[in-house]
């Protein structure tokens, strides 16, 4: 099964492997011999020196596999976690973040040649710092084009939802980051904004369908680098109103309007008051361009909130295939 980050397994007292990498399944083979009739006892120690690790699951995972091709599952785990300590500092030659590895080494050598375009996936290393990110990606956007020019197309991908889902509406740094990328591409008309929300891995935080991913920028940067006449990102939201007891939600940029999948209505959107931990699911009726959302919140409603949680449920797309990406707005 898959294991954040380092880990050494040991079957019946005897090593048996060890690798580094996160979130990848381990197989190791076991020395003729090493098992006996009845108990047999595997101990794994893992090691993880960036935010969430461990045992990523699903449980089924974790299993003997015998000769014949038949599985033993392995249950009944039993853990001790060890003292948290803090991180050790950075040396200045480390691979990813060493002293003049990122930009230096890897970007200022492009310099003399010409780019039509930059496609930027990132940001679940900052989701512990959300309020930092929006800065930080509007500096990364105007140094490359100070160095490649001024008019550098730069399209973001929003983050992927990755990880357990969430049963109650609360506050996430995943959503967090994602509204400041949002916020940021929607203040700059040579950056687009393109939702992976619907296509994350719950296990893996480097999700497999790239090709939809691909698929979803290519259709970004014809619009943006190559002017045809398309929505790069799909439905963004426009503004908030009040209507009775009801807030409805205007979208635009839609391909042929909006449509739920597997719902009778848009699952994902929250209604909450000006304070944190003031907010309360929503249920939504699709008109035209248009949501209408209700909620039995006893406040008035000062926010829409959506897909707002590290893994969103979520359901609201167009009919090109092009999902909404997550968003907070206020209601005036």
């Amino acid at each position: 099964g898959a294991l954040d980050e380092t880990d050494m397994t040991w079957v019946n007292g005897v090593a048996v492997g060890g690798s580094y990498d996160p979130g990848s399944a381990r197989r190791y083979r076991l020395p003729s011999g090493l098992l006996k009739e009845g108990g047999n006892q595997v101990v794994i120690n893992v090691l993880d020196t960036w935010r969430e690790g461990g045992m990523q699951g699903p449980a089924s995972a974790y299993r003997l596999v015998l000769q014949d091709g038949s599985s033993v599952a392995l249950g009944d785990w039993k853990y001790r976690i060890a003292p948290e300590g803090d991180s050790p500092p950075g040396v200045p030659w480390q691979s990813a973040g060493g002293v003049s590895t990122l930009h230096n080494g890897m970007i200022a050598p492009l310099g003399r040649y010409g780019l039509r375009g930059v496609l930027w996936y990132q940001g679940e290393s900052n989701t512990g710092e959300p309020d930092q990110y929006a800065d930080l990606l509007r500096r990364l956007g105007n140094g490359w084009r100070a160095r490649f020019g001024s008019g550098l197309p730069v399209l973001v991908v929003q983050l992927a939802g990755y990880g357990t889902p969430a049963e109650v509406p609360g506050e996430s740094g995943w959503a967090s980051l994602r509204e400041a990328q949002r916020q940021v591409a929607d203040a700059d008309p040579r950056m687009a904004l393109v939702t992976a929300i619907d296509i994350g891995d719950r296990y893996d935080i480097h999700p497999p369908n790239k090709q939809e991913l691909g698929r979803r920028l290519s259709r970004a940067a014809r619009q943006l680098v190559y002017g045809e006449t398309l929505s790069a990102s799909g439905p963004v939201p426009l503004s908030a109103r009040r209507r009775g007891d009801a807030i409805v939600v205007r979208f635009g940029e839609l391909d042929a309007g909006l449509v739920a999948y597997g719902a009778d209505g848009p699952v994902g959107f929250e209604l909450c008051g000006d304070a944190l931990a003031t907010c309360h699911y929503a249920s939504g009726r699709i008109e035209g361009a248009e949501v209408v959302l209700r909620s039995a919140m006893p406040a008035r409603p000062g926010r829409v909130r959506y897909g707002w949680a590290d893994n969103p449920v979520t359901n609201l797309f167009d009919r090109a295939g092009l999902p909404v990406g997550p968003f907070e707005i206020n209601v005036p």
